[in-house]
């Protein structure tokens, strides 16, 4: 029983491992870089959670076995960040805040 229990984890491990290295391509869209330049036909390149490739579709090379995804027509901004907030005004409200996240 203590042989497939560990059998049964290491195989849970190595999934997590391939799983967190897959590969998405979002193919053919418009992109806006973070310093404002604008990219029409571009595509991304994600490896696990990280965009490891942005460029005109045409110079992007995606691995072999990439999951493709059409965002034809759509504009994306990888490199925005909303850093919108409202907090308390209260220490009580400010801990319940922070709990929250």
């Amino acid at each position: 029983m203590k042989k497939i229990l560990s059998l049964g984890i290491a195989i849970a491990a190595l999934t997590a491992i391939v799983n967190a290295q897959s590969v998405t391509v979002f193919e053919n869209g418009r992109v806006i870089v973070g310093d404002g330049k604008v990219i029409d036909n571009a595509s991304i390149v994600v490896t696990g959670d990280r965009i490891t490739q942005v460029g005109p579709s045409a110079s992007i090379q995606a691995p072999a076995g990439a999951t493709r995804v059409s965002i034809a027509g759509k504009t994306v901004m990888p490199a925005i960040v909303d850093a919108h907030v409202h907090t308390s005004t209260t220490a009580p409200e400010l801990e319940n805040d922070l709990r929250q996240r």
